[in-house]
């Protein structure tokens, strides 16, 4: 078992999506062309023929579409796969007949790959189906027309294996030690991935006597995968930490502020009833009845003596004053002020004449009679 003991990883690759071989490759000396192969040859497996004169040196490159071949190998393609060359274009267009023909061949294209650093070919095959490619508006008005990636490449440094070439194709390159490696694509798609970092070459890494290649995978002991366990454990109860201290509280406390609040504008509201002003009465007479109502009730309520358990009613001389059918006790009584004076209060006598009504015929006779 592998164990890591610094690690800095430049990149990674996928060991299920391509066929692994052992040819691997350096990198070309001119930095603009790097990644660079040796071409042996170009073989057609419906004919089995060779479509390459002499190997020639080539550049891989993703970010061109089409594959740059010299001239001659081009006209070994047209007459292989019937295309033809469109100047207008530059381009190498597929009518829809040849294009049945081709699909009903079903011929692929195999590039056999060399390398001057490790000895070994490696067979990267393309079927029909990586050159069936269609161009559309704004190249071609409608319909859209089909075309062959071919490019006539005019001198060397125009050969070239663009993204055509990488639809079958698989490139895992480690620029640090500057080299790299080309496989088949692996379309099983029952494979499970297993991703491989490649680590720096000052990277250490130990198994039990020997030093384990940068390129191979790691994997982490149990007390890295511990430790790891832990930091995320605390991360969490530190997250969870300050959710509650900036979030929960907070919200709490303006919860019971708002309580208070309310609390508080309850206890300060009063039920204020609505009183009729005094000075609104129904009629005249009805204010004059009140208002002597109000002066009696003032009177007794100034005048009412002191009055203790052991004091004789008979002491006050009570009598009955009826003012317009109301019955008032009236008190007769001495009352001295803080200067010790007295004050005499004086009463209309209780007996008055009876008025008579207008139109009343009795009127002489019943005050006759009054006198008598």
């Amino acid at each position: 078992m592998n164990q890591v003991l610094g690690s800095l990883v430049l990149g990674g690759y996928d060991t299920s999506k391509f066929i692994p071989n052992t040819v691997n490759w350096s990198f070309d000396a001119q930095d603009s062309v790097d990644i660079s192969v040796n071409v042996d040859n170009i073989i057609s497996t419906s004919s089995q023929k060779d479509m390459l004169t002499k190997p020639i040196k080539i550049y891989m490159d993703s970010s061109v579409p089409q594959i740059w071949l010299p001239i001659e190998v081009c006209r070994l393609f047209e007459a292989e796969f019937g295309i033809v060359w469109n100047d207008a274009l530059k381009l190498y267009l597929v009518n829809q007949t040849q294009h049945d023909i081709l699909i009903a061949r079903n011929t692929s294209i195999v590039f056999v790959l060399s390398s001057l650093s490790s000895p070994g070919t490696v067979n990267i095959t393309l079927p029909y189906a990586a050159f069936d490619l269609t161009l559309s508006a704004p190249l071609v008005a409608n319909p859209p027309v089909r075309y062959f990636p071919l490019k006539r490449a005019e001198n060397s440094t125009q050969y070239t294996l663009g993204r055509t070439f990488f639809q079958e194709a698989y490139l895992t390159a480690d620029y640090e030690r500057r080299n790299f490696s080309v496989s088949q694509c692996n379309w099983d798609p029952s494979a499970q991935s297993k991703i491989v970092p490649i680590l720096s070459s000052s990277t250490t890494s130990t198994t039990d006597e020997t030093t384990s290649s940068p390129n191979h995978p790691f994997k982490l002991s149990k007390g890295a995968i511990i430790s790891i366990a832990v930091g995320g454990a605390g991360l969490l109860l530190v997250a969870g930490i300050i959710f509650y201290v900036f979030i929960v509280k907070r919200r709490q406390k303006r919860q019971n502020r708002s309580i208070r609040k309310g609390a508080n504008l309850q206890g300060t509201e009063e039920y204020r009833k609505a009183e009729l002003d005094g000075n609104n009465y129904p009629n005249e007479s009805m204010k004059d009845k009140i208002q002597e109502m109000e002066t009696i009730d003032n009177v007794q309520e100034m005048e009412t003596p002191s009055v203790s358990p052991t004091t004789p009613i008979s002491k006050f001389n009570t009598q009955i004053a009826e003012v317009d059918g109301i019955s008032k006790f009236m008190t007769n009584r001495e009352h001295v002020e803080a200067d010790g004076r007295e004050i005499q209060i004086y009463e209309m006598p209780a007996r008055e004449e009876v008025a008579i009504e207008i139109g009343d015929n009795n009127y002489e006779t019943h005050d006759q009679s009054l006198k008598h």
